[in-house]
This record gives C-alpha cells, sequence and structure tokens, in this order.
C-alpha cells in the first residue's frame, strides 16, 4: 500500500512538473502500479490456495492416521483371540491323555520316574482348567457384547473342564481309585495268568492285560470317560472353531472385530 500512494504521488509531481508529455509521463507511473496490484492479487490468491493445501495435507494425515489406529487395534485383536484359541486348543491336550481312557489311567500307581501316572494326569487337568479359566477372562473382556454365541462355548467348556476336574479329584483322592488298582492287581496275581512283579510284565500278557483292565473299570470311570468324549466333542469345528473364524481369518472385514 505505501508503493501504491508513491505512485500517486510520482503522478502528481509528473503532473506538476510537466517535464515530459502526459500520456508518457501516466504511462510510466501506473504500468508499475498495475504490476503492483497483479503481484498483490496473485500472492492472495496464492496464499489462499497454500491454506487450501495444508488443510487438505492435514486431514489426510488424520485420516491415515485413523486408519493406522484401527489397523493396529484391529491387529492386536487377532493375536489376543488368537492366544485364546491356542490356550484352549493346549488345554484339549490334557483330555486327551492316554487317549482319554481313565481306566487305564488308574490302572497304574506304580511309581515311574518319581511319578504316577493318575498323579500326572490330575496335574495336566489341573493346568488345563487355570489355562481355560484364564482364557475365558480374557474373552470376557475383549470379546464385544453382541458375540453371545462364542461367549457361551467358552464358557460351557470351562464348566465341563471344572466338572472333570471334580470327578477325576474325587475318584482319585478319596482313595477310591488306588483301591480299585490294588483289588484288580490282586485278582489278575491270583487267578490262571500266573504272577507279575511288575505292571510293563502284565502288559506284555495281552491276554492278563485285558483281564486286568476290565478289572479296573468302574462307574466313576465311566463317567469320568463320557465327560471326556462330551469334552473333546465340543472342540470339534461346528462347535468351536468356526466362532473364532470372524477374528482369526488374515484378511478380517473391516467393522467385524467391533461387531
Amino acid at each position: 500500500m505505501e508503493e501504491l500512494a508513491q505512485k500517486i504521488d510520482e503522478i502528481i509531481a509528473t503532473m506538476n512538473s510537466n517535464s515530459l508529455p502526459l500520456w508518457v509521463s501516466i504511462v510510466g507511473i501506473f504500468v508499475p502500479i498495475l504490476l503492483s496490484v497483479v503481484v498483490i492479487v496473485i500472492s492472495i490468491m496464492q496464499h489462499k490456495i497454500n491454506k487450501k493445501l495444508q488443510e487438505e495435507i492435514a486431514k489426510q494425515n488424520i485420516n491415515m492416521q485413523e486408519q493406522i489406529n484401527e489397523r493396529d487395534i484391529r491387529i492386536q485383536m487377532h493375536s489376543d483371540i488368537l492366544g485364546i484359541y491356542n490356550d484352549f486348543c493346549s488345554a484339549l491336550e490334557a483330555i486327551c491323555f492316554m487317549d482319554g481312557r481313565s481306566y487305564l489311567i488308574f490302572s497304574n500307581f506304580f511309581v515311574e520316574n518319581g511319578a504316577q501316572l493318575p498323579a500326572i494326569f490330575s496335574n495336566g487337568l489341573n493346568n488345563a482348567l487355570n489355562i481355560v479359566c484364564q482364557a475365558v477372562n480374557r474373552a470376557r473382556l475383549l470379546l464385544p457384547q453382541s458375540d453371545d454365541e462364542l461367549r457361551k462355548v467358552l464358557c460351557l467348556l470351562f464348566d465341563k473342564y471344572k466338572l472333570l476336574k471334580l470327578k477325576v479329584d474325587e475318584y482319585l483322592y478319596n482313595g477310591v481309585a488306588i483301591n480299585i488298582f490294588q483289588n484288580a492287581w490282586s485278582k489278575i496275581n491270583g487267578g490262571n495268568f500266573g504272577q507279575f512283579t511288575n505292571y510293563a510284565q502284565l502288559v506284555n500278557n495281552q491276554s492278563a492285560y485285558a483281564t486286568y483292565l476290565e478289572y479296573c473299570k468302574t462307574e466313576k470311570t465311566r463317567e469320568i470317560d463320557l465327560l471326556i468324549v462330551e469334552l473333546r466333542s465340543l472342540f470339534e469345528y461346528d462347535k468351536f472353531d468356526k466362532f473364532f473364524e470372524p477374528y482369526l481369518r488374515l484378511y478380517v472385514e473391516k467393522g467385524v472385530t467391533n461387531a
């Protein structure tokens, strides 16, 4: 603006001096003024363009950050749910011990390598129950409230593990299991198969071993075995895996984890 005022003053001074033709003086003064106005207009327009461009860049950065945050959340959700799935699969090993035949487990109370088979089975169930308990607690925190089906599946499995552990402990720690074992061992050694000094020797005699295992079967072992069969069936695809699929696919549809 000061430059424009200066140019106007120059016009007035030129007109007063009248040393050059008037039109030459006017042209000589107004051309720079016009150029100055054009520069000012261009500067204003450029400023508006730059401001708009900066706003668009800032908006794009915000959108990109939101997308990155959403991706990170989904990746973390995938990892957490996969951990829950793996924990349940790990717990499955406990009920598959000795092919899930409890009468076979309770048929051998001999100490081998410092441990008894029934104690190993019981400890494995206890570890599995702890793993399942922690996995269920994490699932309750992580899963959306709308996913009631998966919650029910996991809670049902937890309840079945607790029931199985209760039945095994009752049979084992009340002294019933070892009494059945001792009676069965006495019967097999007092029968037609001769004398056996250890369990391995008995196992090598298939006929005697089959008879011995029948002595070890009780109503309680049948209940335990039926519960194990039921528990294992709950890990079938249609009853277990399919409920994890929406969370564990490599390319999860947008919004699935926020259902």
